[in-house]
């Protein structure tokens, strides 16, 4: 079984496969070699052969823990970075998964303790699906692995609707009831005995100011010195390495962080498209031409979408973003030359670069409008505020609802109020609440309320920029609550 689950995804490794088997443990890996192509097969073990890893990603600090580990008494029989991860497990177990510095899903066989570990990067980079079931504990890559296992596919309906708000199927769902992604900056044990424990080991910092920390100069070489320390840190590599480049700040800004870096010409890639206004050959020639790349270009026609096909076996699952297609065929086409590839995925959301983030500002005004309120016996605390809901004795939860449709619940006998939240069955169930508005496609970003008079239907109007789908539900919840219709 194991085998035949890696060769469904011989895709994701063409050089190398390995398995282990203990008893009732069975573990496989399909191996793209990038560091220490000759000593790093796998699975590897410890010294006495009580701790084996099968290891998808790449540990960038890994000489640096690797050092340490040694100074520790580990003794090394590659120079891999993938044997750091049995050796740091031996040291300190699952504590030691926040030493690493990577992208990485990788699984543990502790042979002795007879369990699985299962950790995940804490960016979620690398993929890893599992299956708890009573016949077994299942895992792998790609969601084909565990088809192959007989893993049951009964679609998961909450996922669905998820996949319709969002466009995939975040973690922790898969499309599959009976599979879950391991969540970002998590990891996972697992025995016979014990059944399953998931614990987080990283989560996303909130964001703060430290006015006056440092000048706008300082912050500037900062900056600069962080993200060319990330760039050389993935280009660590055995294999031809290069970088897509579409022109745009933060594929260049990759380039030109590289070409500083590298004491070789850097191989670039860029797809252009038949439609000028898409086309953005020119931009990235511009940069390429700057930096003395060797730069290659590839021209996708209307015919690329026949794709579709060869995409949906490789996503296994629901997935709408239309740009798999160009980023299928510049990987398709860079893999010819190199097979290491940088990007600047992550640079938009890092840097401001989508067309949303200016209008951030006028977005604050949702702030001045409260979340939803939960509350006990089973039926919500219909447009109270959280101090009124509690003098009332009611256990509450205050929560915000991002991209949910337009609803109208009903108004208590004291008309405290009314809350429009989000348009699914699910939470009317919950909440007691009667879905009205007919648009529930459409999306607003907080559950809405109009609170005893404190906002008034014309404030509520012009805080949320009304879209015209959803004119209807606004008019609605002011006629409940003030007893006429404004005018939109």
């Amino acid at each position: 079984m194991v085998r035949g689950m890696c060769d469904s995804i011989v895709h994701r490794g063409p050089d190398d496969e390995g398995y282990h088997v203990d008893g009732g443990c069975g573990i496989g890996m399909r191996r793209l070699s990038i560091i220490a192509l000759g000593t790093g097969h796998q699975p590897i073990a410890n010294e006495d052969g009580s701790v084996w890893v099968v290891f998808n990603g790449e540990i960038y600090n890994y000489v640096e823990v690797r050092d340490w580990l040694i100074g520790r008494g580990h003794r090394f029989r590659t120079e891999s970075d993938t044997e750091v991860l049995v050796h740091l497990y031996e040291e300190e177990g699952a504590r030691g998964i926040t030493r690493l510095r990577g992208m990485f899903a990788y699984c543990i066989w502790d042979a002795r303790r007879r369990k699985l570990l299962l950790a995940r990067d804490p960016l979620g980079k690398k993929p890893l699906y599992y299956a708890a079931l009573p016949g077994g504990f299942y895992f792998g890559s790609e969601l084909k692995c565990l088809r192959v296992a007989g893993v049951p596919l009964d679609v998961d309906q909450e996922a669905l609707k998820l996949y319709f708000q969002f466009g995939y199927v975040p973690d922790p769902w898969s499309i599959y009831s009976a599979v879950r992604k391991l969540p970002p900056g998590a990891w996972l044990e697992y025995s016979h005995e014990s059944g399953v424990r998931l614990e987080r080991y990283w989560k996303m910092p909130a964001p703060r100011e430290e006015p006056g920390a440092q000048t706008e100069a300082q912050a500037q070489e900062r900056l600069r010195q962080i993200f060319d320390e990330s760039v050389r840190l993935r280009m660590i590599a055995d294999v031809p390495l290069g970088a897509f480049l579409s022109g745009g700040i933060d594929s260049s800004s990759v380039v030109a962080s590289m070409a500083r870096q590298s004491t070789e010409r850097v191989k670039t890639f860029s797809i252009g498209f038949e439609e000028a206004e898409f086309n953005e050959l020119g931009y990235a020639a511009l940069v390429a031409k700057q930096y003395n790349t060797e730069h290659h270009e590839i021209l996708v026609k209307p015919d690329s979408v026949d794709l579709t096909t060869r995409l949906i076996r490789q996503f296994d699952e629901p997935f709408a973003d239309s740009s798999a297609i160009p980023t299928y065929i510049v990987s398709e086409f860079a893999a010819r030359h190199v097979k290491v590839a940088l990007s600047g995925d992550g640079g938009d959301e890092l840097f401001g670069g989508y067309d949303i983030f200016p209008l951030i500002p006028r977005l604050e005004s949702y702030d001045r409008i409260p979340g939803v309120t939960y509350c006990d016996p089973q039926v919500a605390s219909v447009g109270l505020t959280e101090k009124k809901a509690k003098e009332r004795g009611f256990k509450v939860k205050i929560g915000k609802f991002p991209f949910m449709a337009v609803g109208k619940a009903s108004v208590d006998d004291e008309r405290e109020g009314f809350v429009k939240i989000v348009g699914d069955s699910k939470y009317d169930e919950i909440l007691g609440v009667h879905i009205v508005h007919a648009h529930a496609g459409e999306m607003i970003s907080e559950g809405v309320a109009i609170l005893n008079g404190e906002m008034t239907a014309e404030d509520l109007v012009h805080a949320i920029h009304p879209h015209p789908t959803l004119s209807e539900g606004i008019m609605e919840a002011a006629h409940a609550y003030y007893g006429h219709t404004i005018n939109l």
